[in-house]
């Protein structure tokens, strides 16, 4: 059951997340590189200490790639975990200190973007939900008036029909 007033998120039940809000926002503050670095260190701890989704991900690499041996499997998953680790560095930089994280991003095409919105009509654009996701959204709000959001695809179906008629970006969020 969801809390009904803004209040309701003062409850004991909700004080690990803001604890883990607070810690990210702070660690925000450091330095690029360290971030990364720490997020790197994150990725491997989780390697180890989640046992399922270290189980997922041979699953799916040994899928994606059959002819891999099982060391190359454990090398681009530890890679993987580690990146998964910078990701969420980077989308706490993309919350609260974006122009940190826009520095270390370069654009193509964003003319194409410019003239389809000078054009007056609506411009939609979806996306998977990649760890890089809101930092997409970030980069393409910067200069010019839109909307980003992260929903379900329902949700997004329904928005879409409602928003016809002004520029939106929609990044759709896979469940």
């Amino acid at each position: 059951r969801k809390p009904s007033k803004l209040y309701h998120y003062l409850a004991p039940r909700y004080w690990p997340t803001w604890f883990l809000l607070g810690t990210l926002r702070l660690l925000v503050n450091l330095p690029t590189p360290a971030l990364f670095t720490l997020g790197r260190g994150l990725g491997i701890l989780s390697y180890y200490a989640l046992p399922k989704r270290r189980e997922i991900g041979e699953i799916n690499l040994r899928i994606a790639f059959p002819q891999a041996t099982p060391q190359e499997i454990q090398h681009l998953l530890k890679c993987s975990m580690k990146n998964t680790g910078v990701a969420l560095f980077e989308t706490v930089l993309s919350w609260w200190k974006s122009e940190r994280v826009l520095a270390l991003c370069k654009t193509e095409g964003l003319d194409n973007l410019r003239k389809a919105q000078e054009s007056g009509k609506g411009i939609i654009i979806l996306s998977a939900h990649f760890t890089c996701v809101e930092i997409g959204g970030q980069l393409i709000n910067k200069d010019r008036k839109a909307t980003s959001e992260l929903q379900s695809p329902m949700y997004l179906v329904c928005r879409l029909l409602l928003a016809l008629q002004q520029p939106i970006v929609l990044f759709s969020h896979m469940f």
